[in-house]
């Protein structure tokens, strides 16, 4: 839809109203330019809202599925690395079992190690023990011996001196 303009009446129309020729020619020519680029009709209004209406929908049809494309491939890509680190995990913690198995096996020989060397040097002080126990015994009969046979002397002496 366009504007119907009548440059040449609306020259002629100032003529008659006293401006001069030339410069109601200037006037319609640029009033014509105006009109004719300048002033949007509501047809044109019309126009281009429905094709800003049109490209809006068609752009977020696009939007929409490249959405749709990028939460599928997402998805993907996290079904993916869960399940990678799920079995790094596993194998970690397989790893990390046998390591326990070992750690447990190692420290219960160092235990039993220690135990049989502790066994033997208690066996060792007990045995020394005995020995000293038993040497004390005998230097303690030895004792009452010597104090009997010194006591028997000294009795000997007493009844000897007595006599004498």
């Amino acid at each position: 839809m366009s504007i119907q303009f009548d440059a040449i009446a609306y020259a002629r129309e100032l003529e008659a109203a006293g401006v001069p020729k030339d410069q109601a020619e200037v006037h319609a020519r640029t009033l014509a330019h105006v009109v004719s680029n300048c002033v949007v009709l509501p047809g044109d209004l019309h126009e281009a809202r429905s094709e800003i209406v049109y490209k809006l929908a068609e752009t977020k049809a696009k939007l929409r599925s490249e959405i749709s494309e990028t939460a599928a491939r997402l998805g993907s890509e996290i079904s993916k690395t869960a399940a990678r680190l799920g079995s790094e995990i596993s194998e970690s913690e397989s790893r990390l079992r046998g390591e326990i198995v070992q750690s447990e096996a190692r420290l219960r020989t160092k235990i039993a190690e220690s135990e049989a060397r502790l066994r033997t040097e208690i066996a060792e002080s007990e045995a020394r023990l005995r020995t000293k126990i038993d040497a004390l015994k005998d230097a303690a009969g030895y004792l009452k011996w010597m104090n009997a046979l010194t006591l028997a002397l000294l009795i000997g002496l007493i009844v000897k001196s007595s006599f004498v």
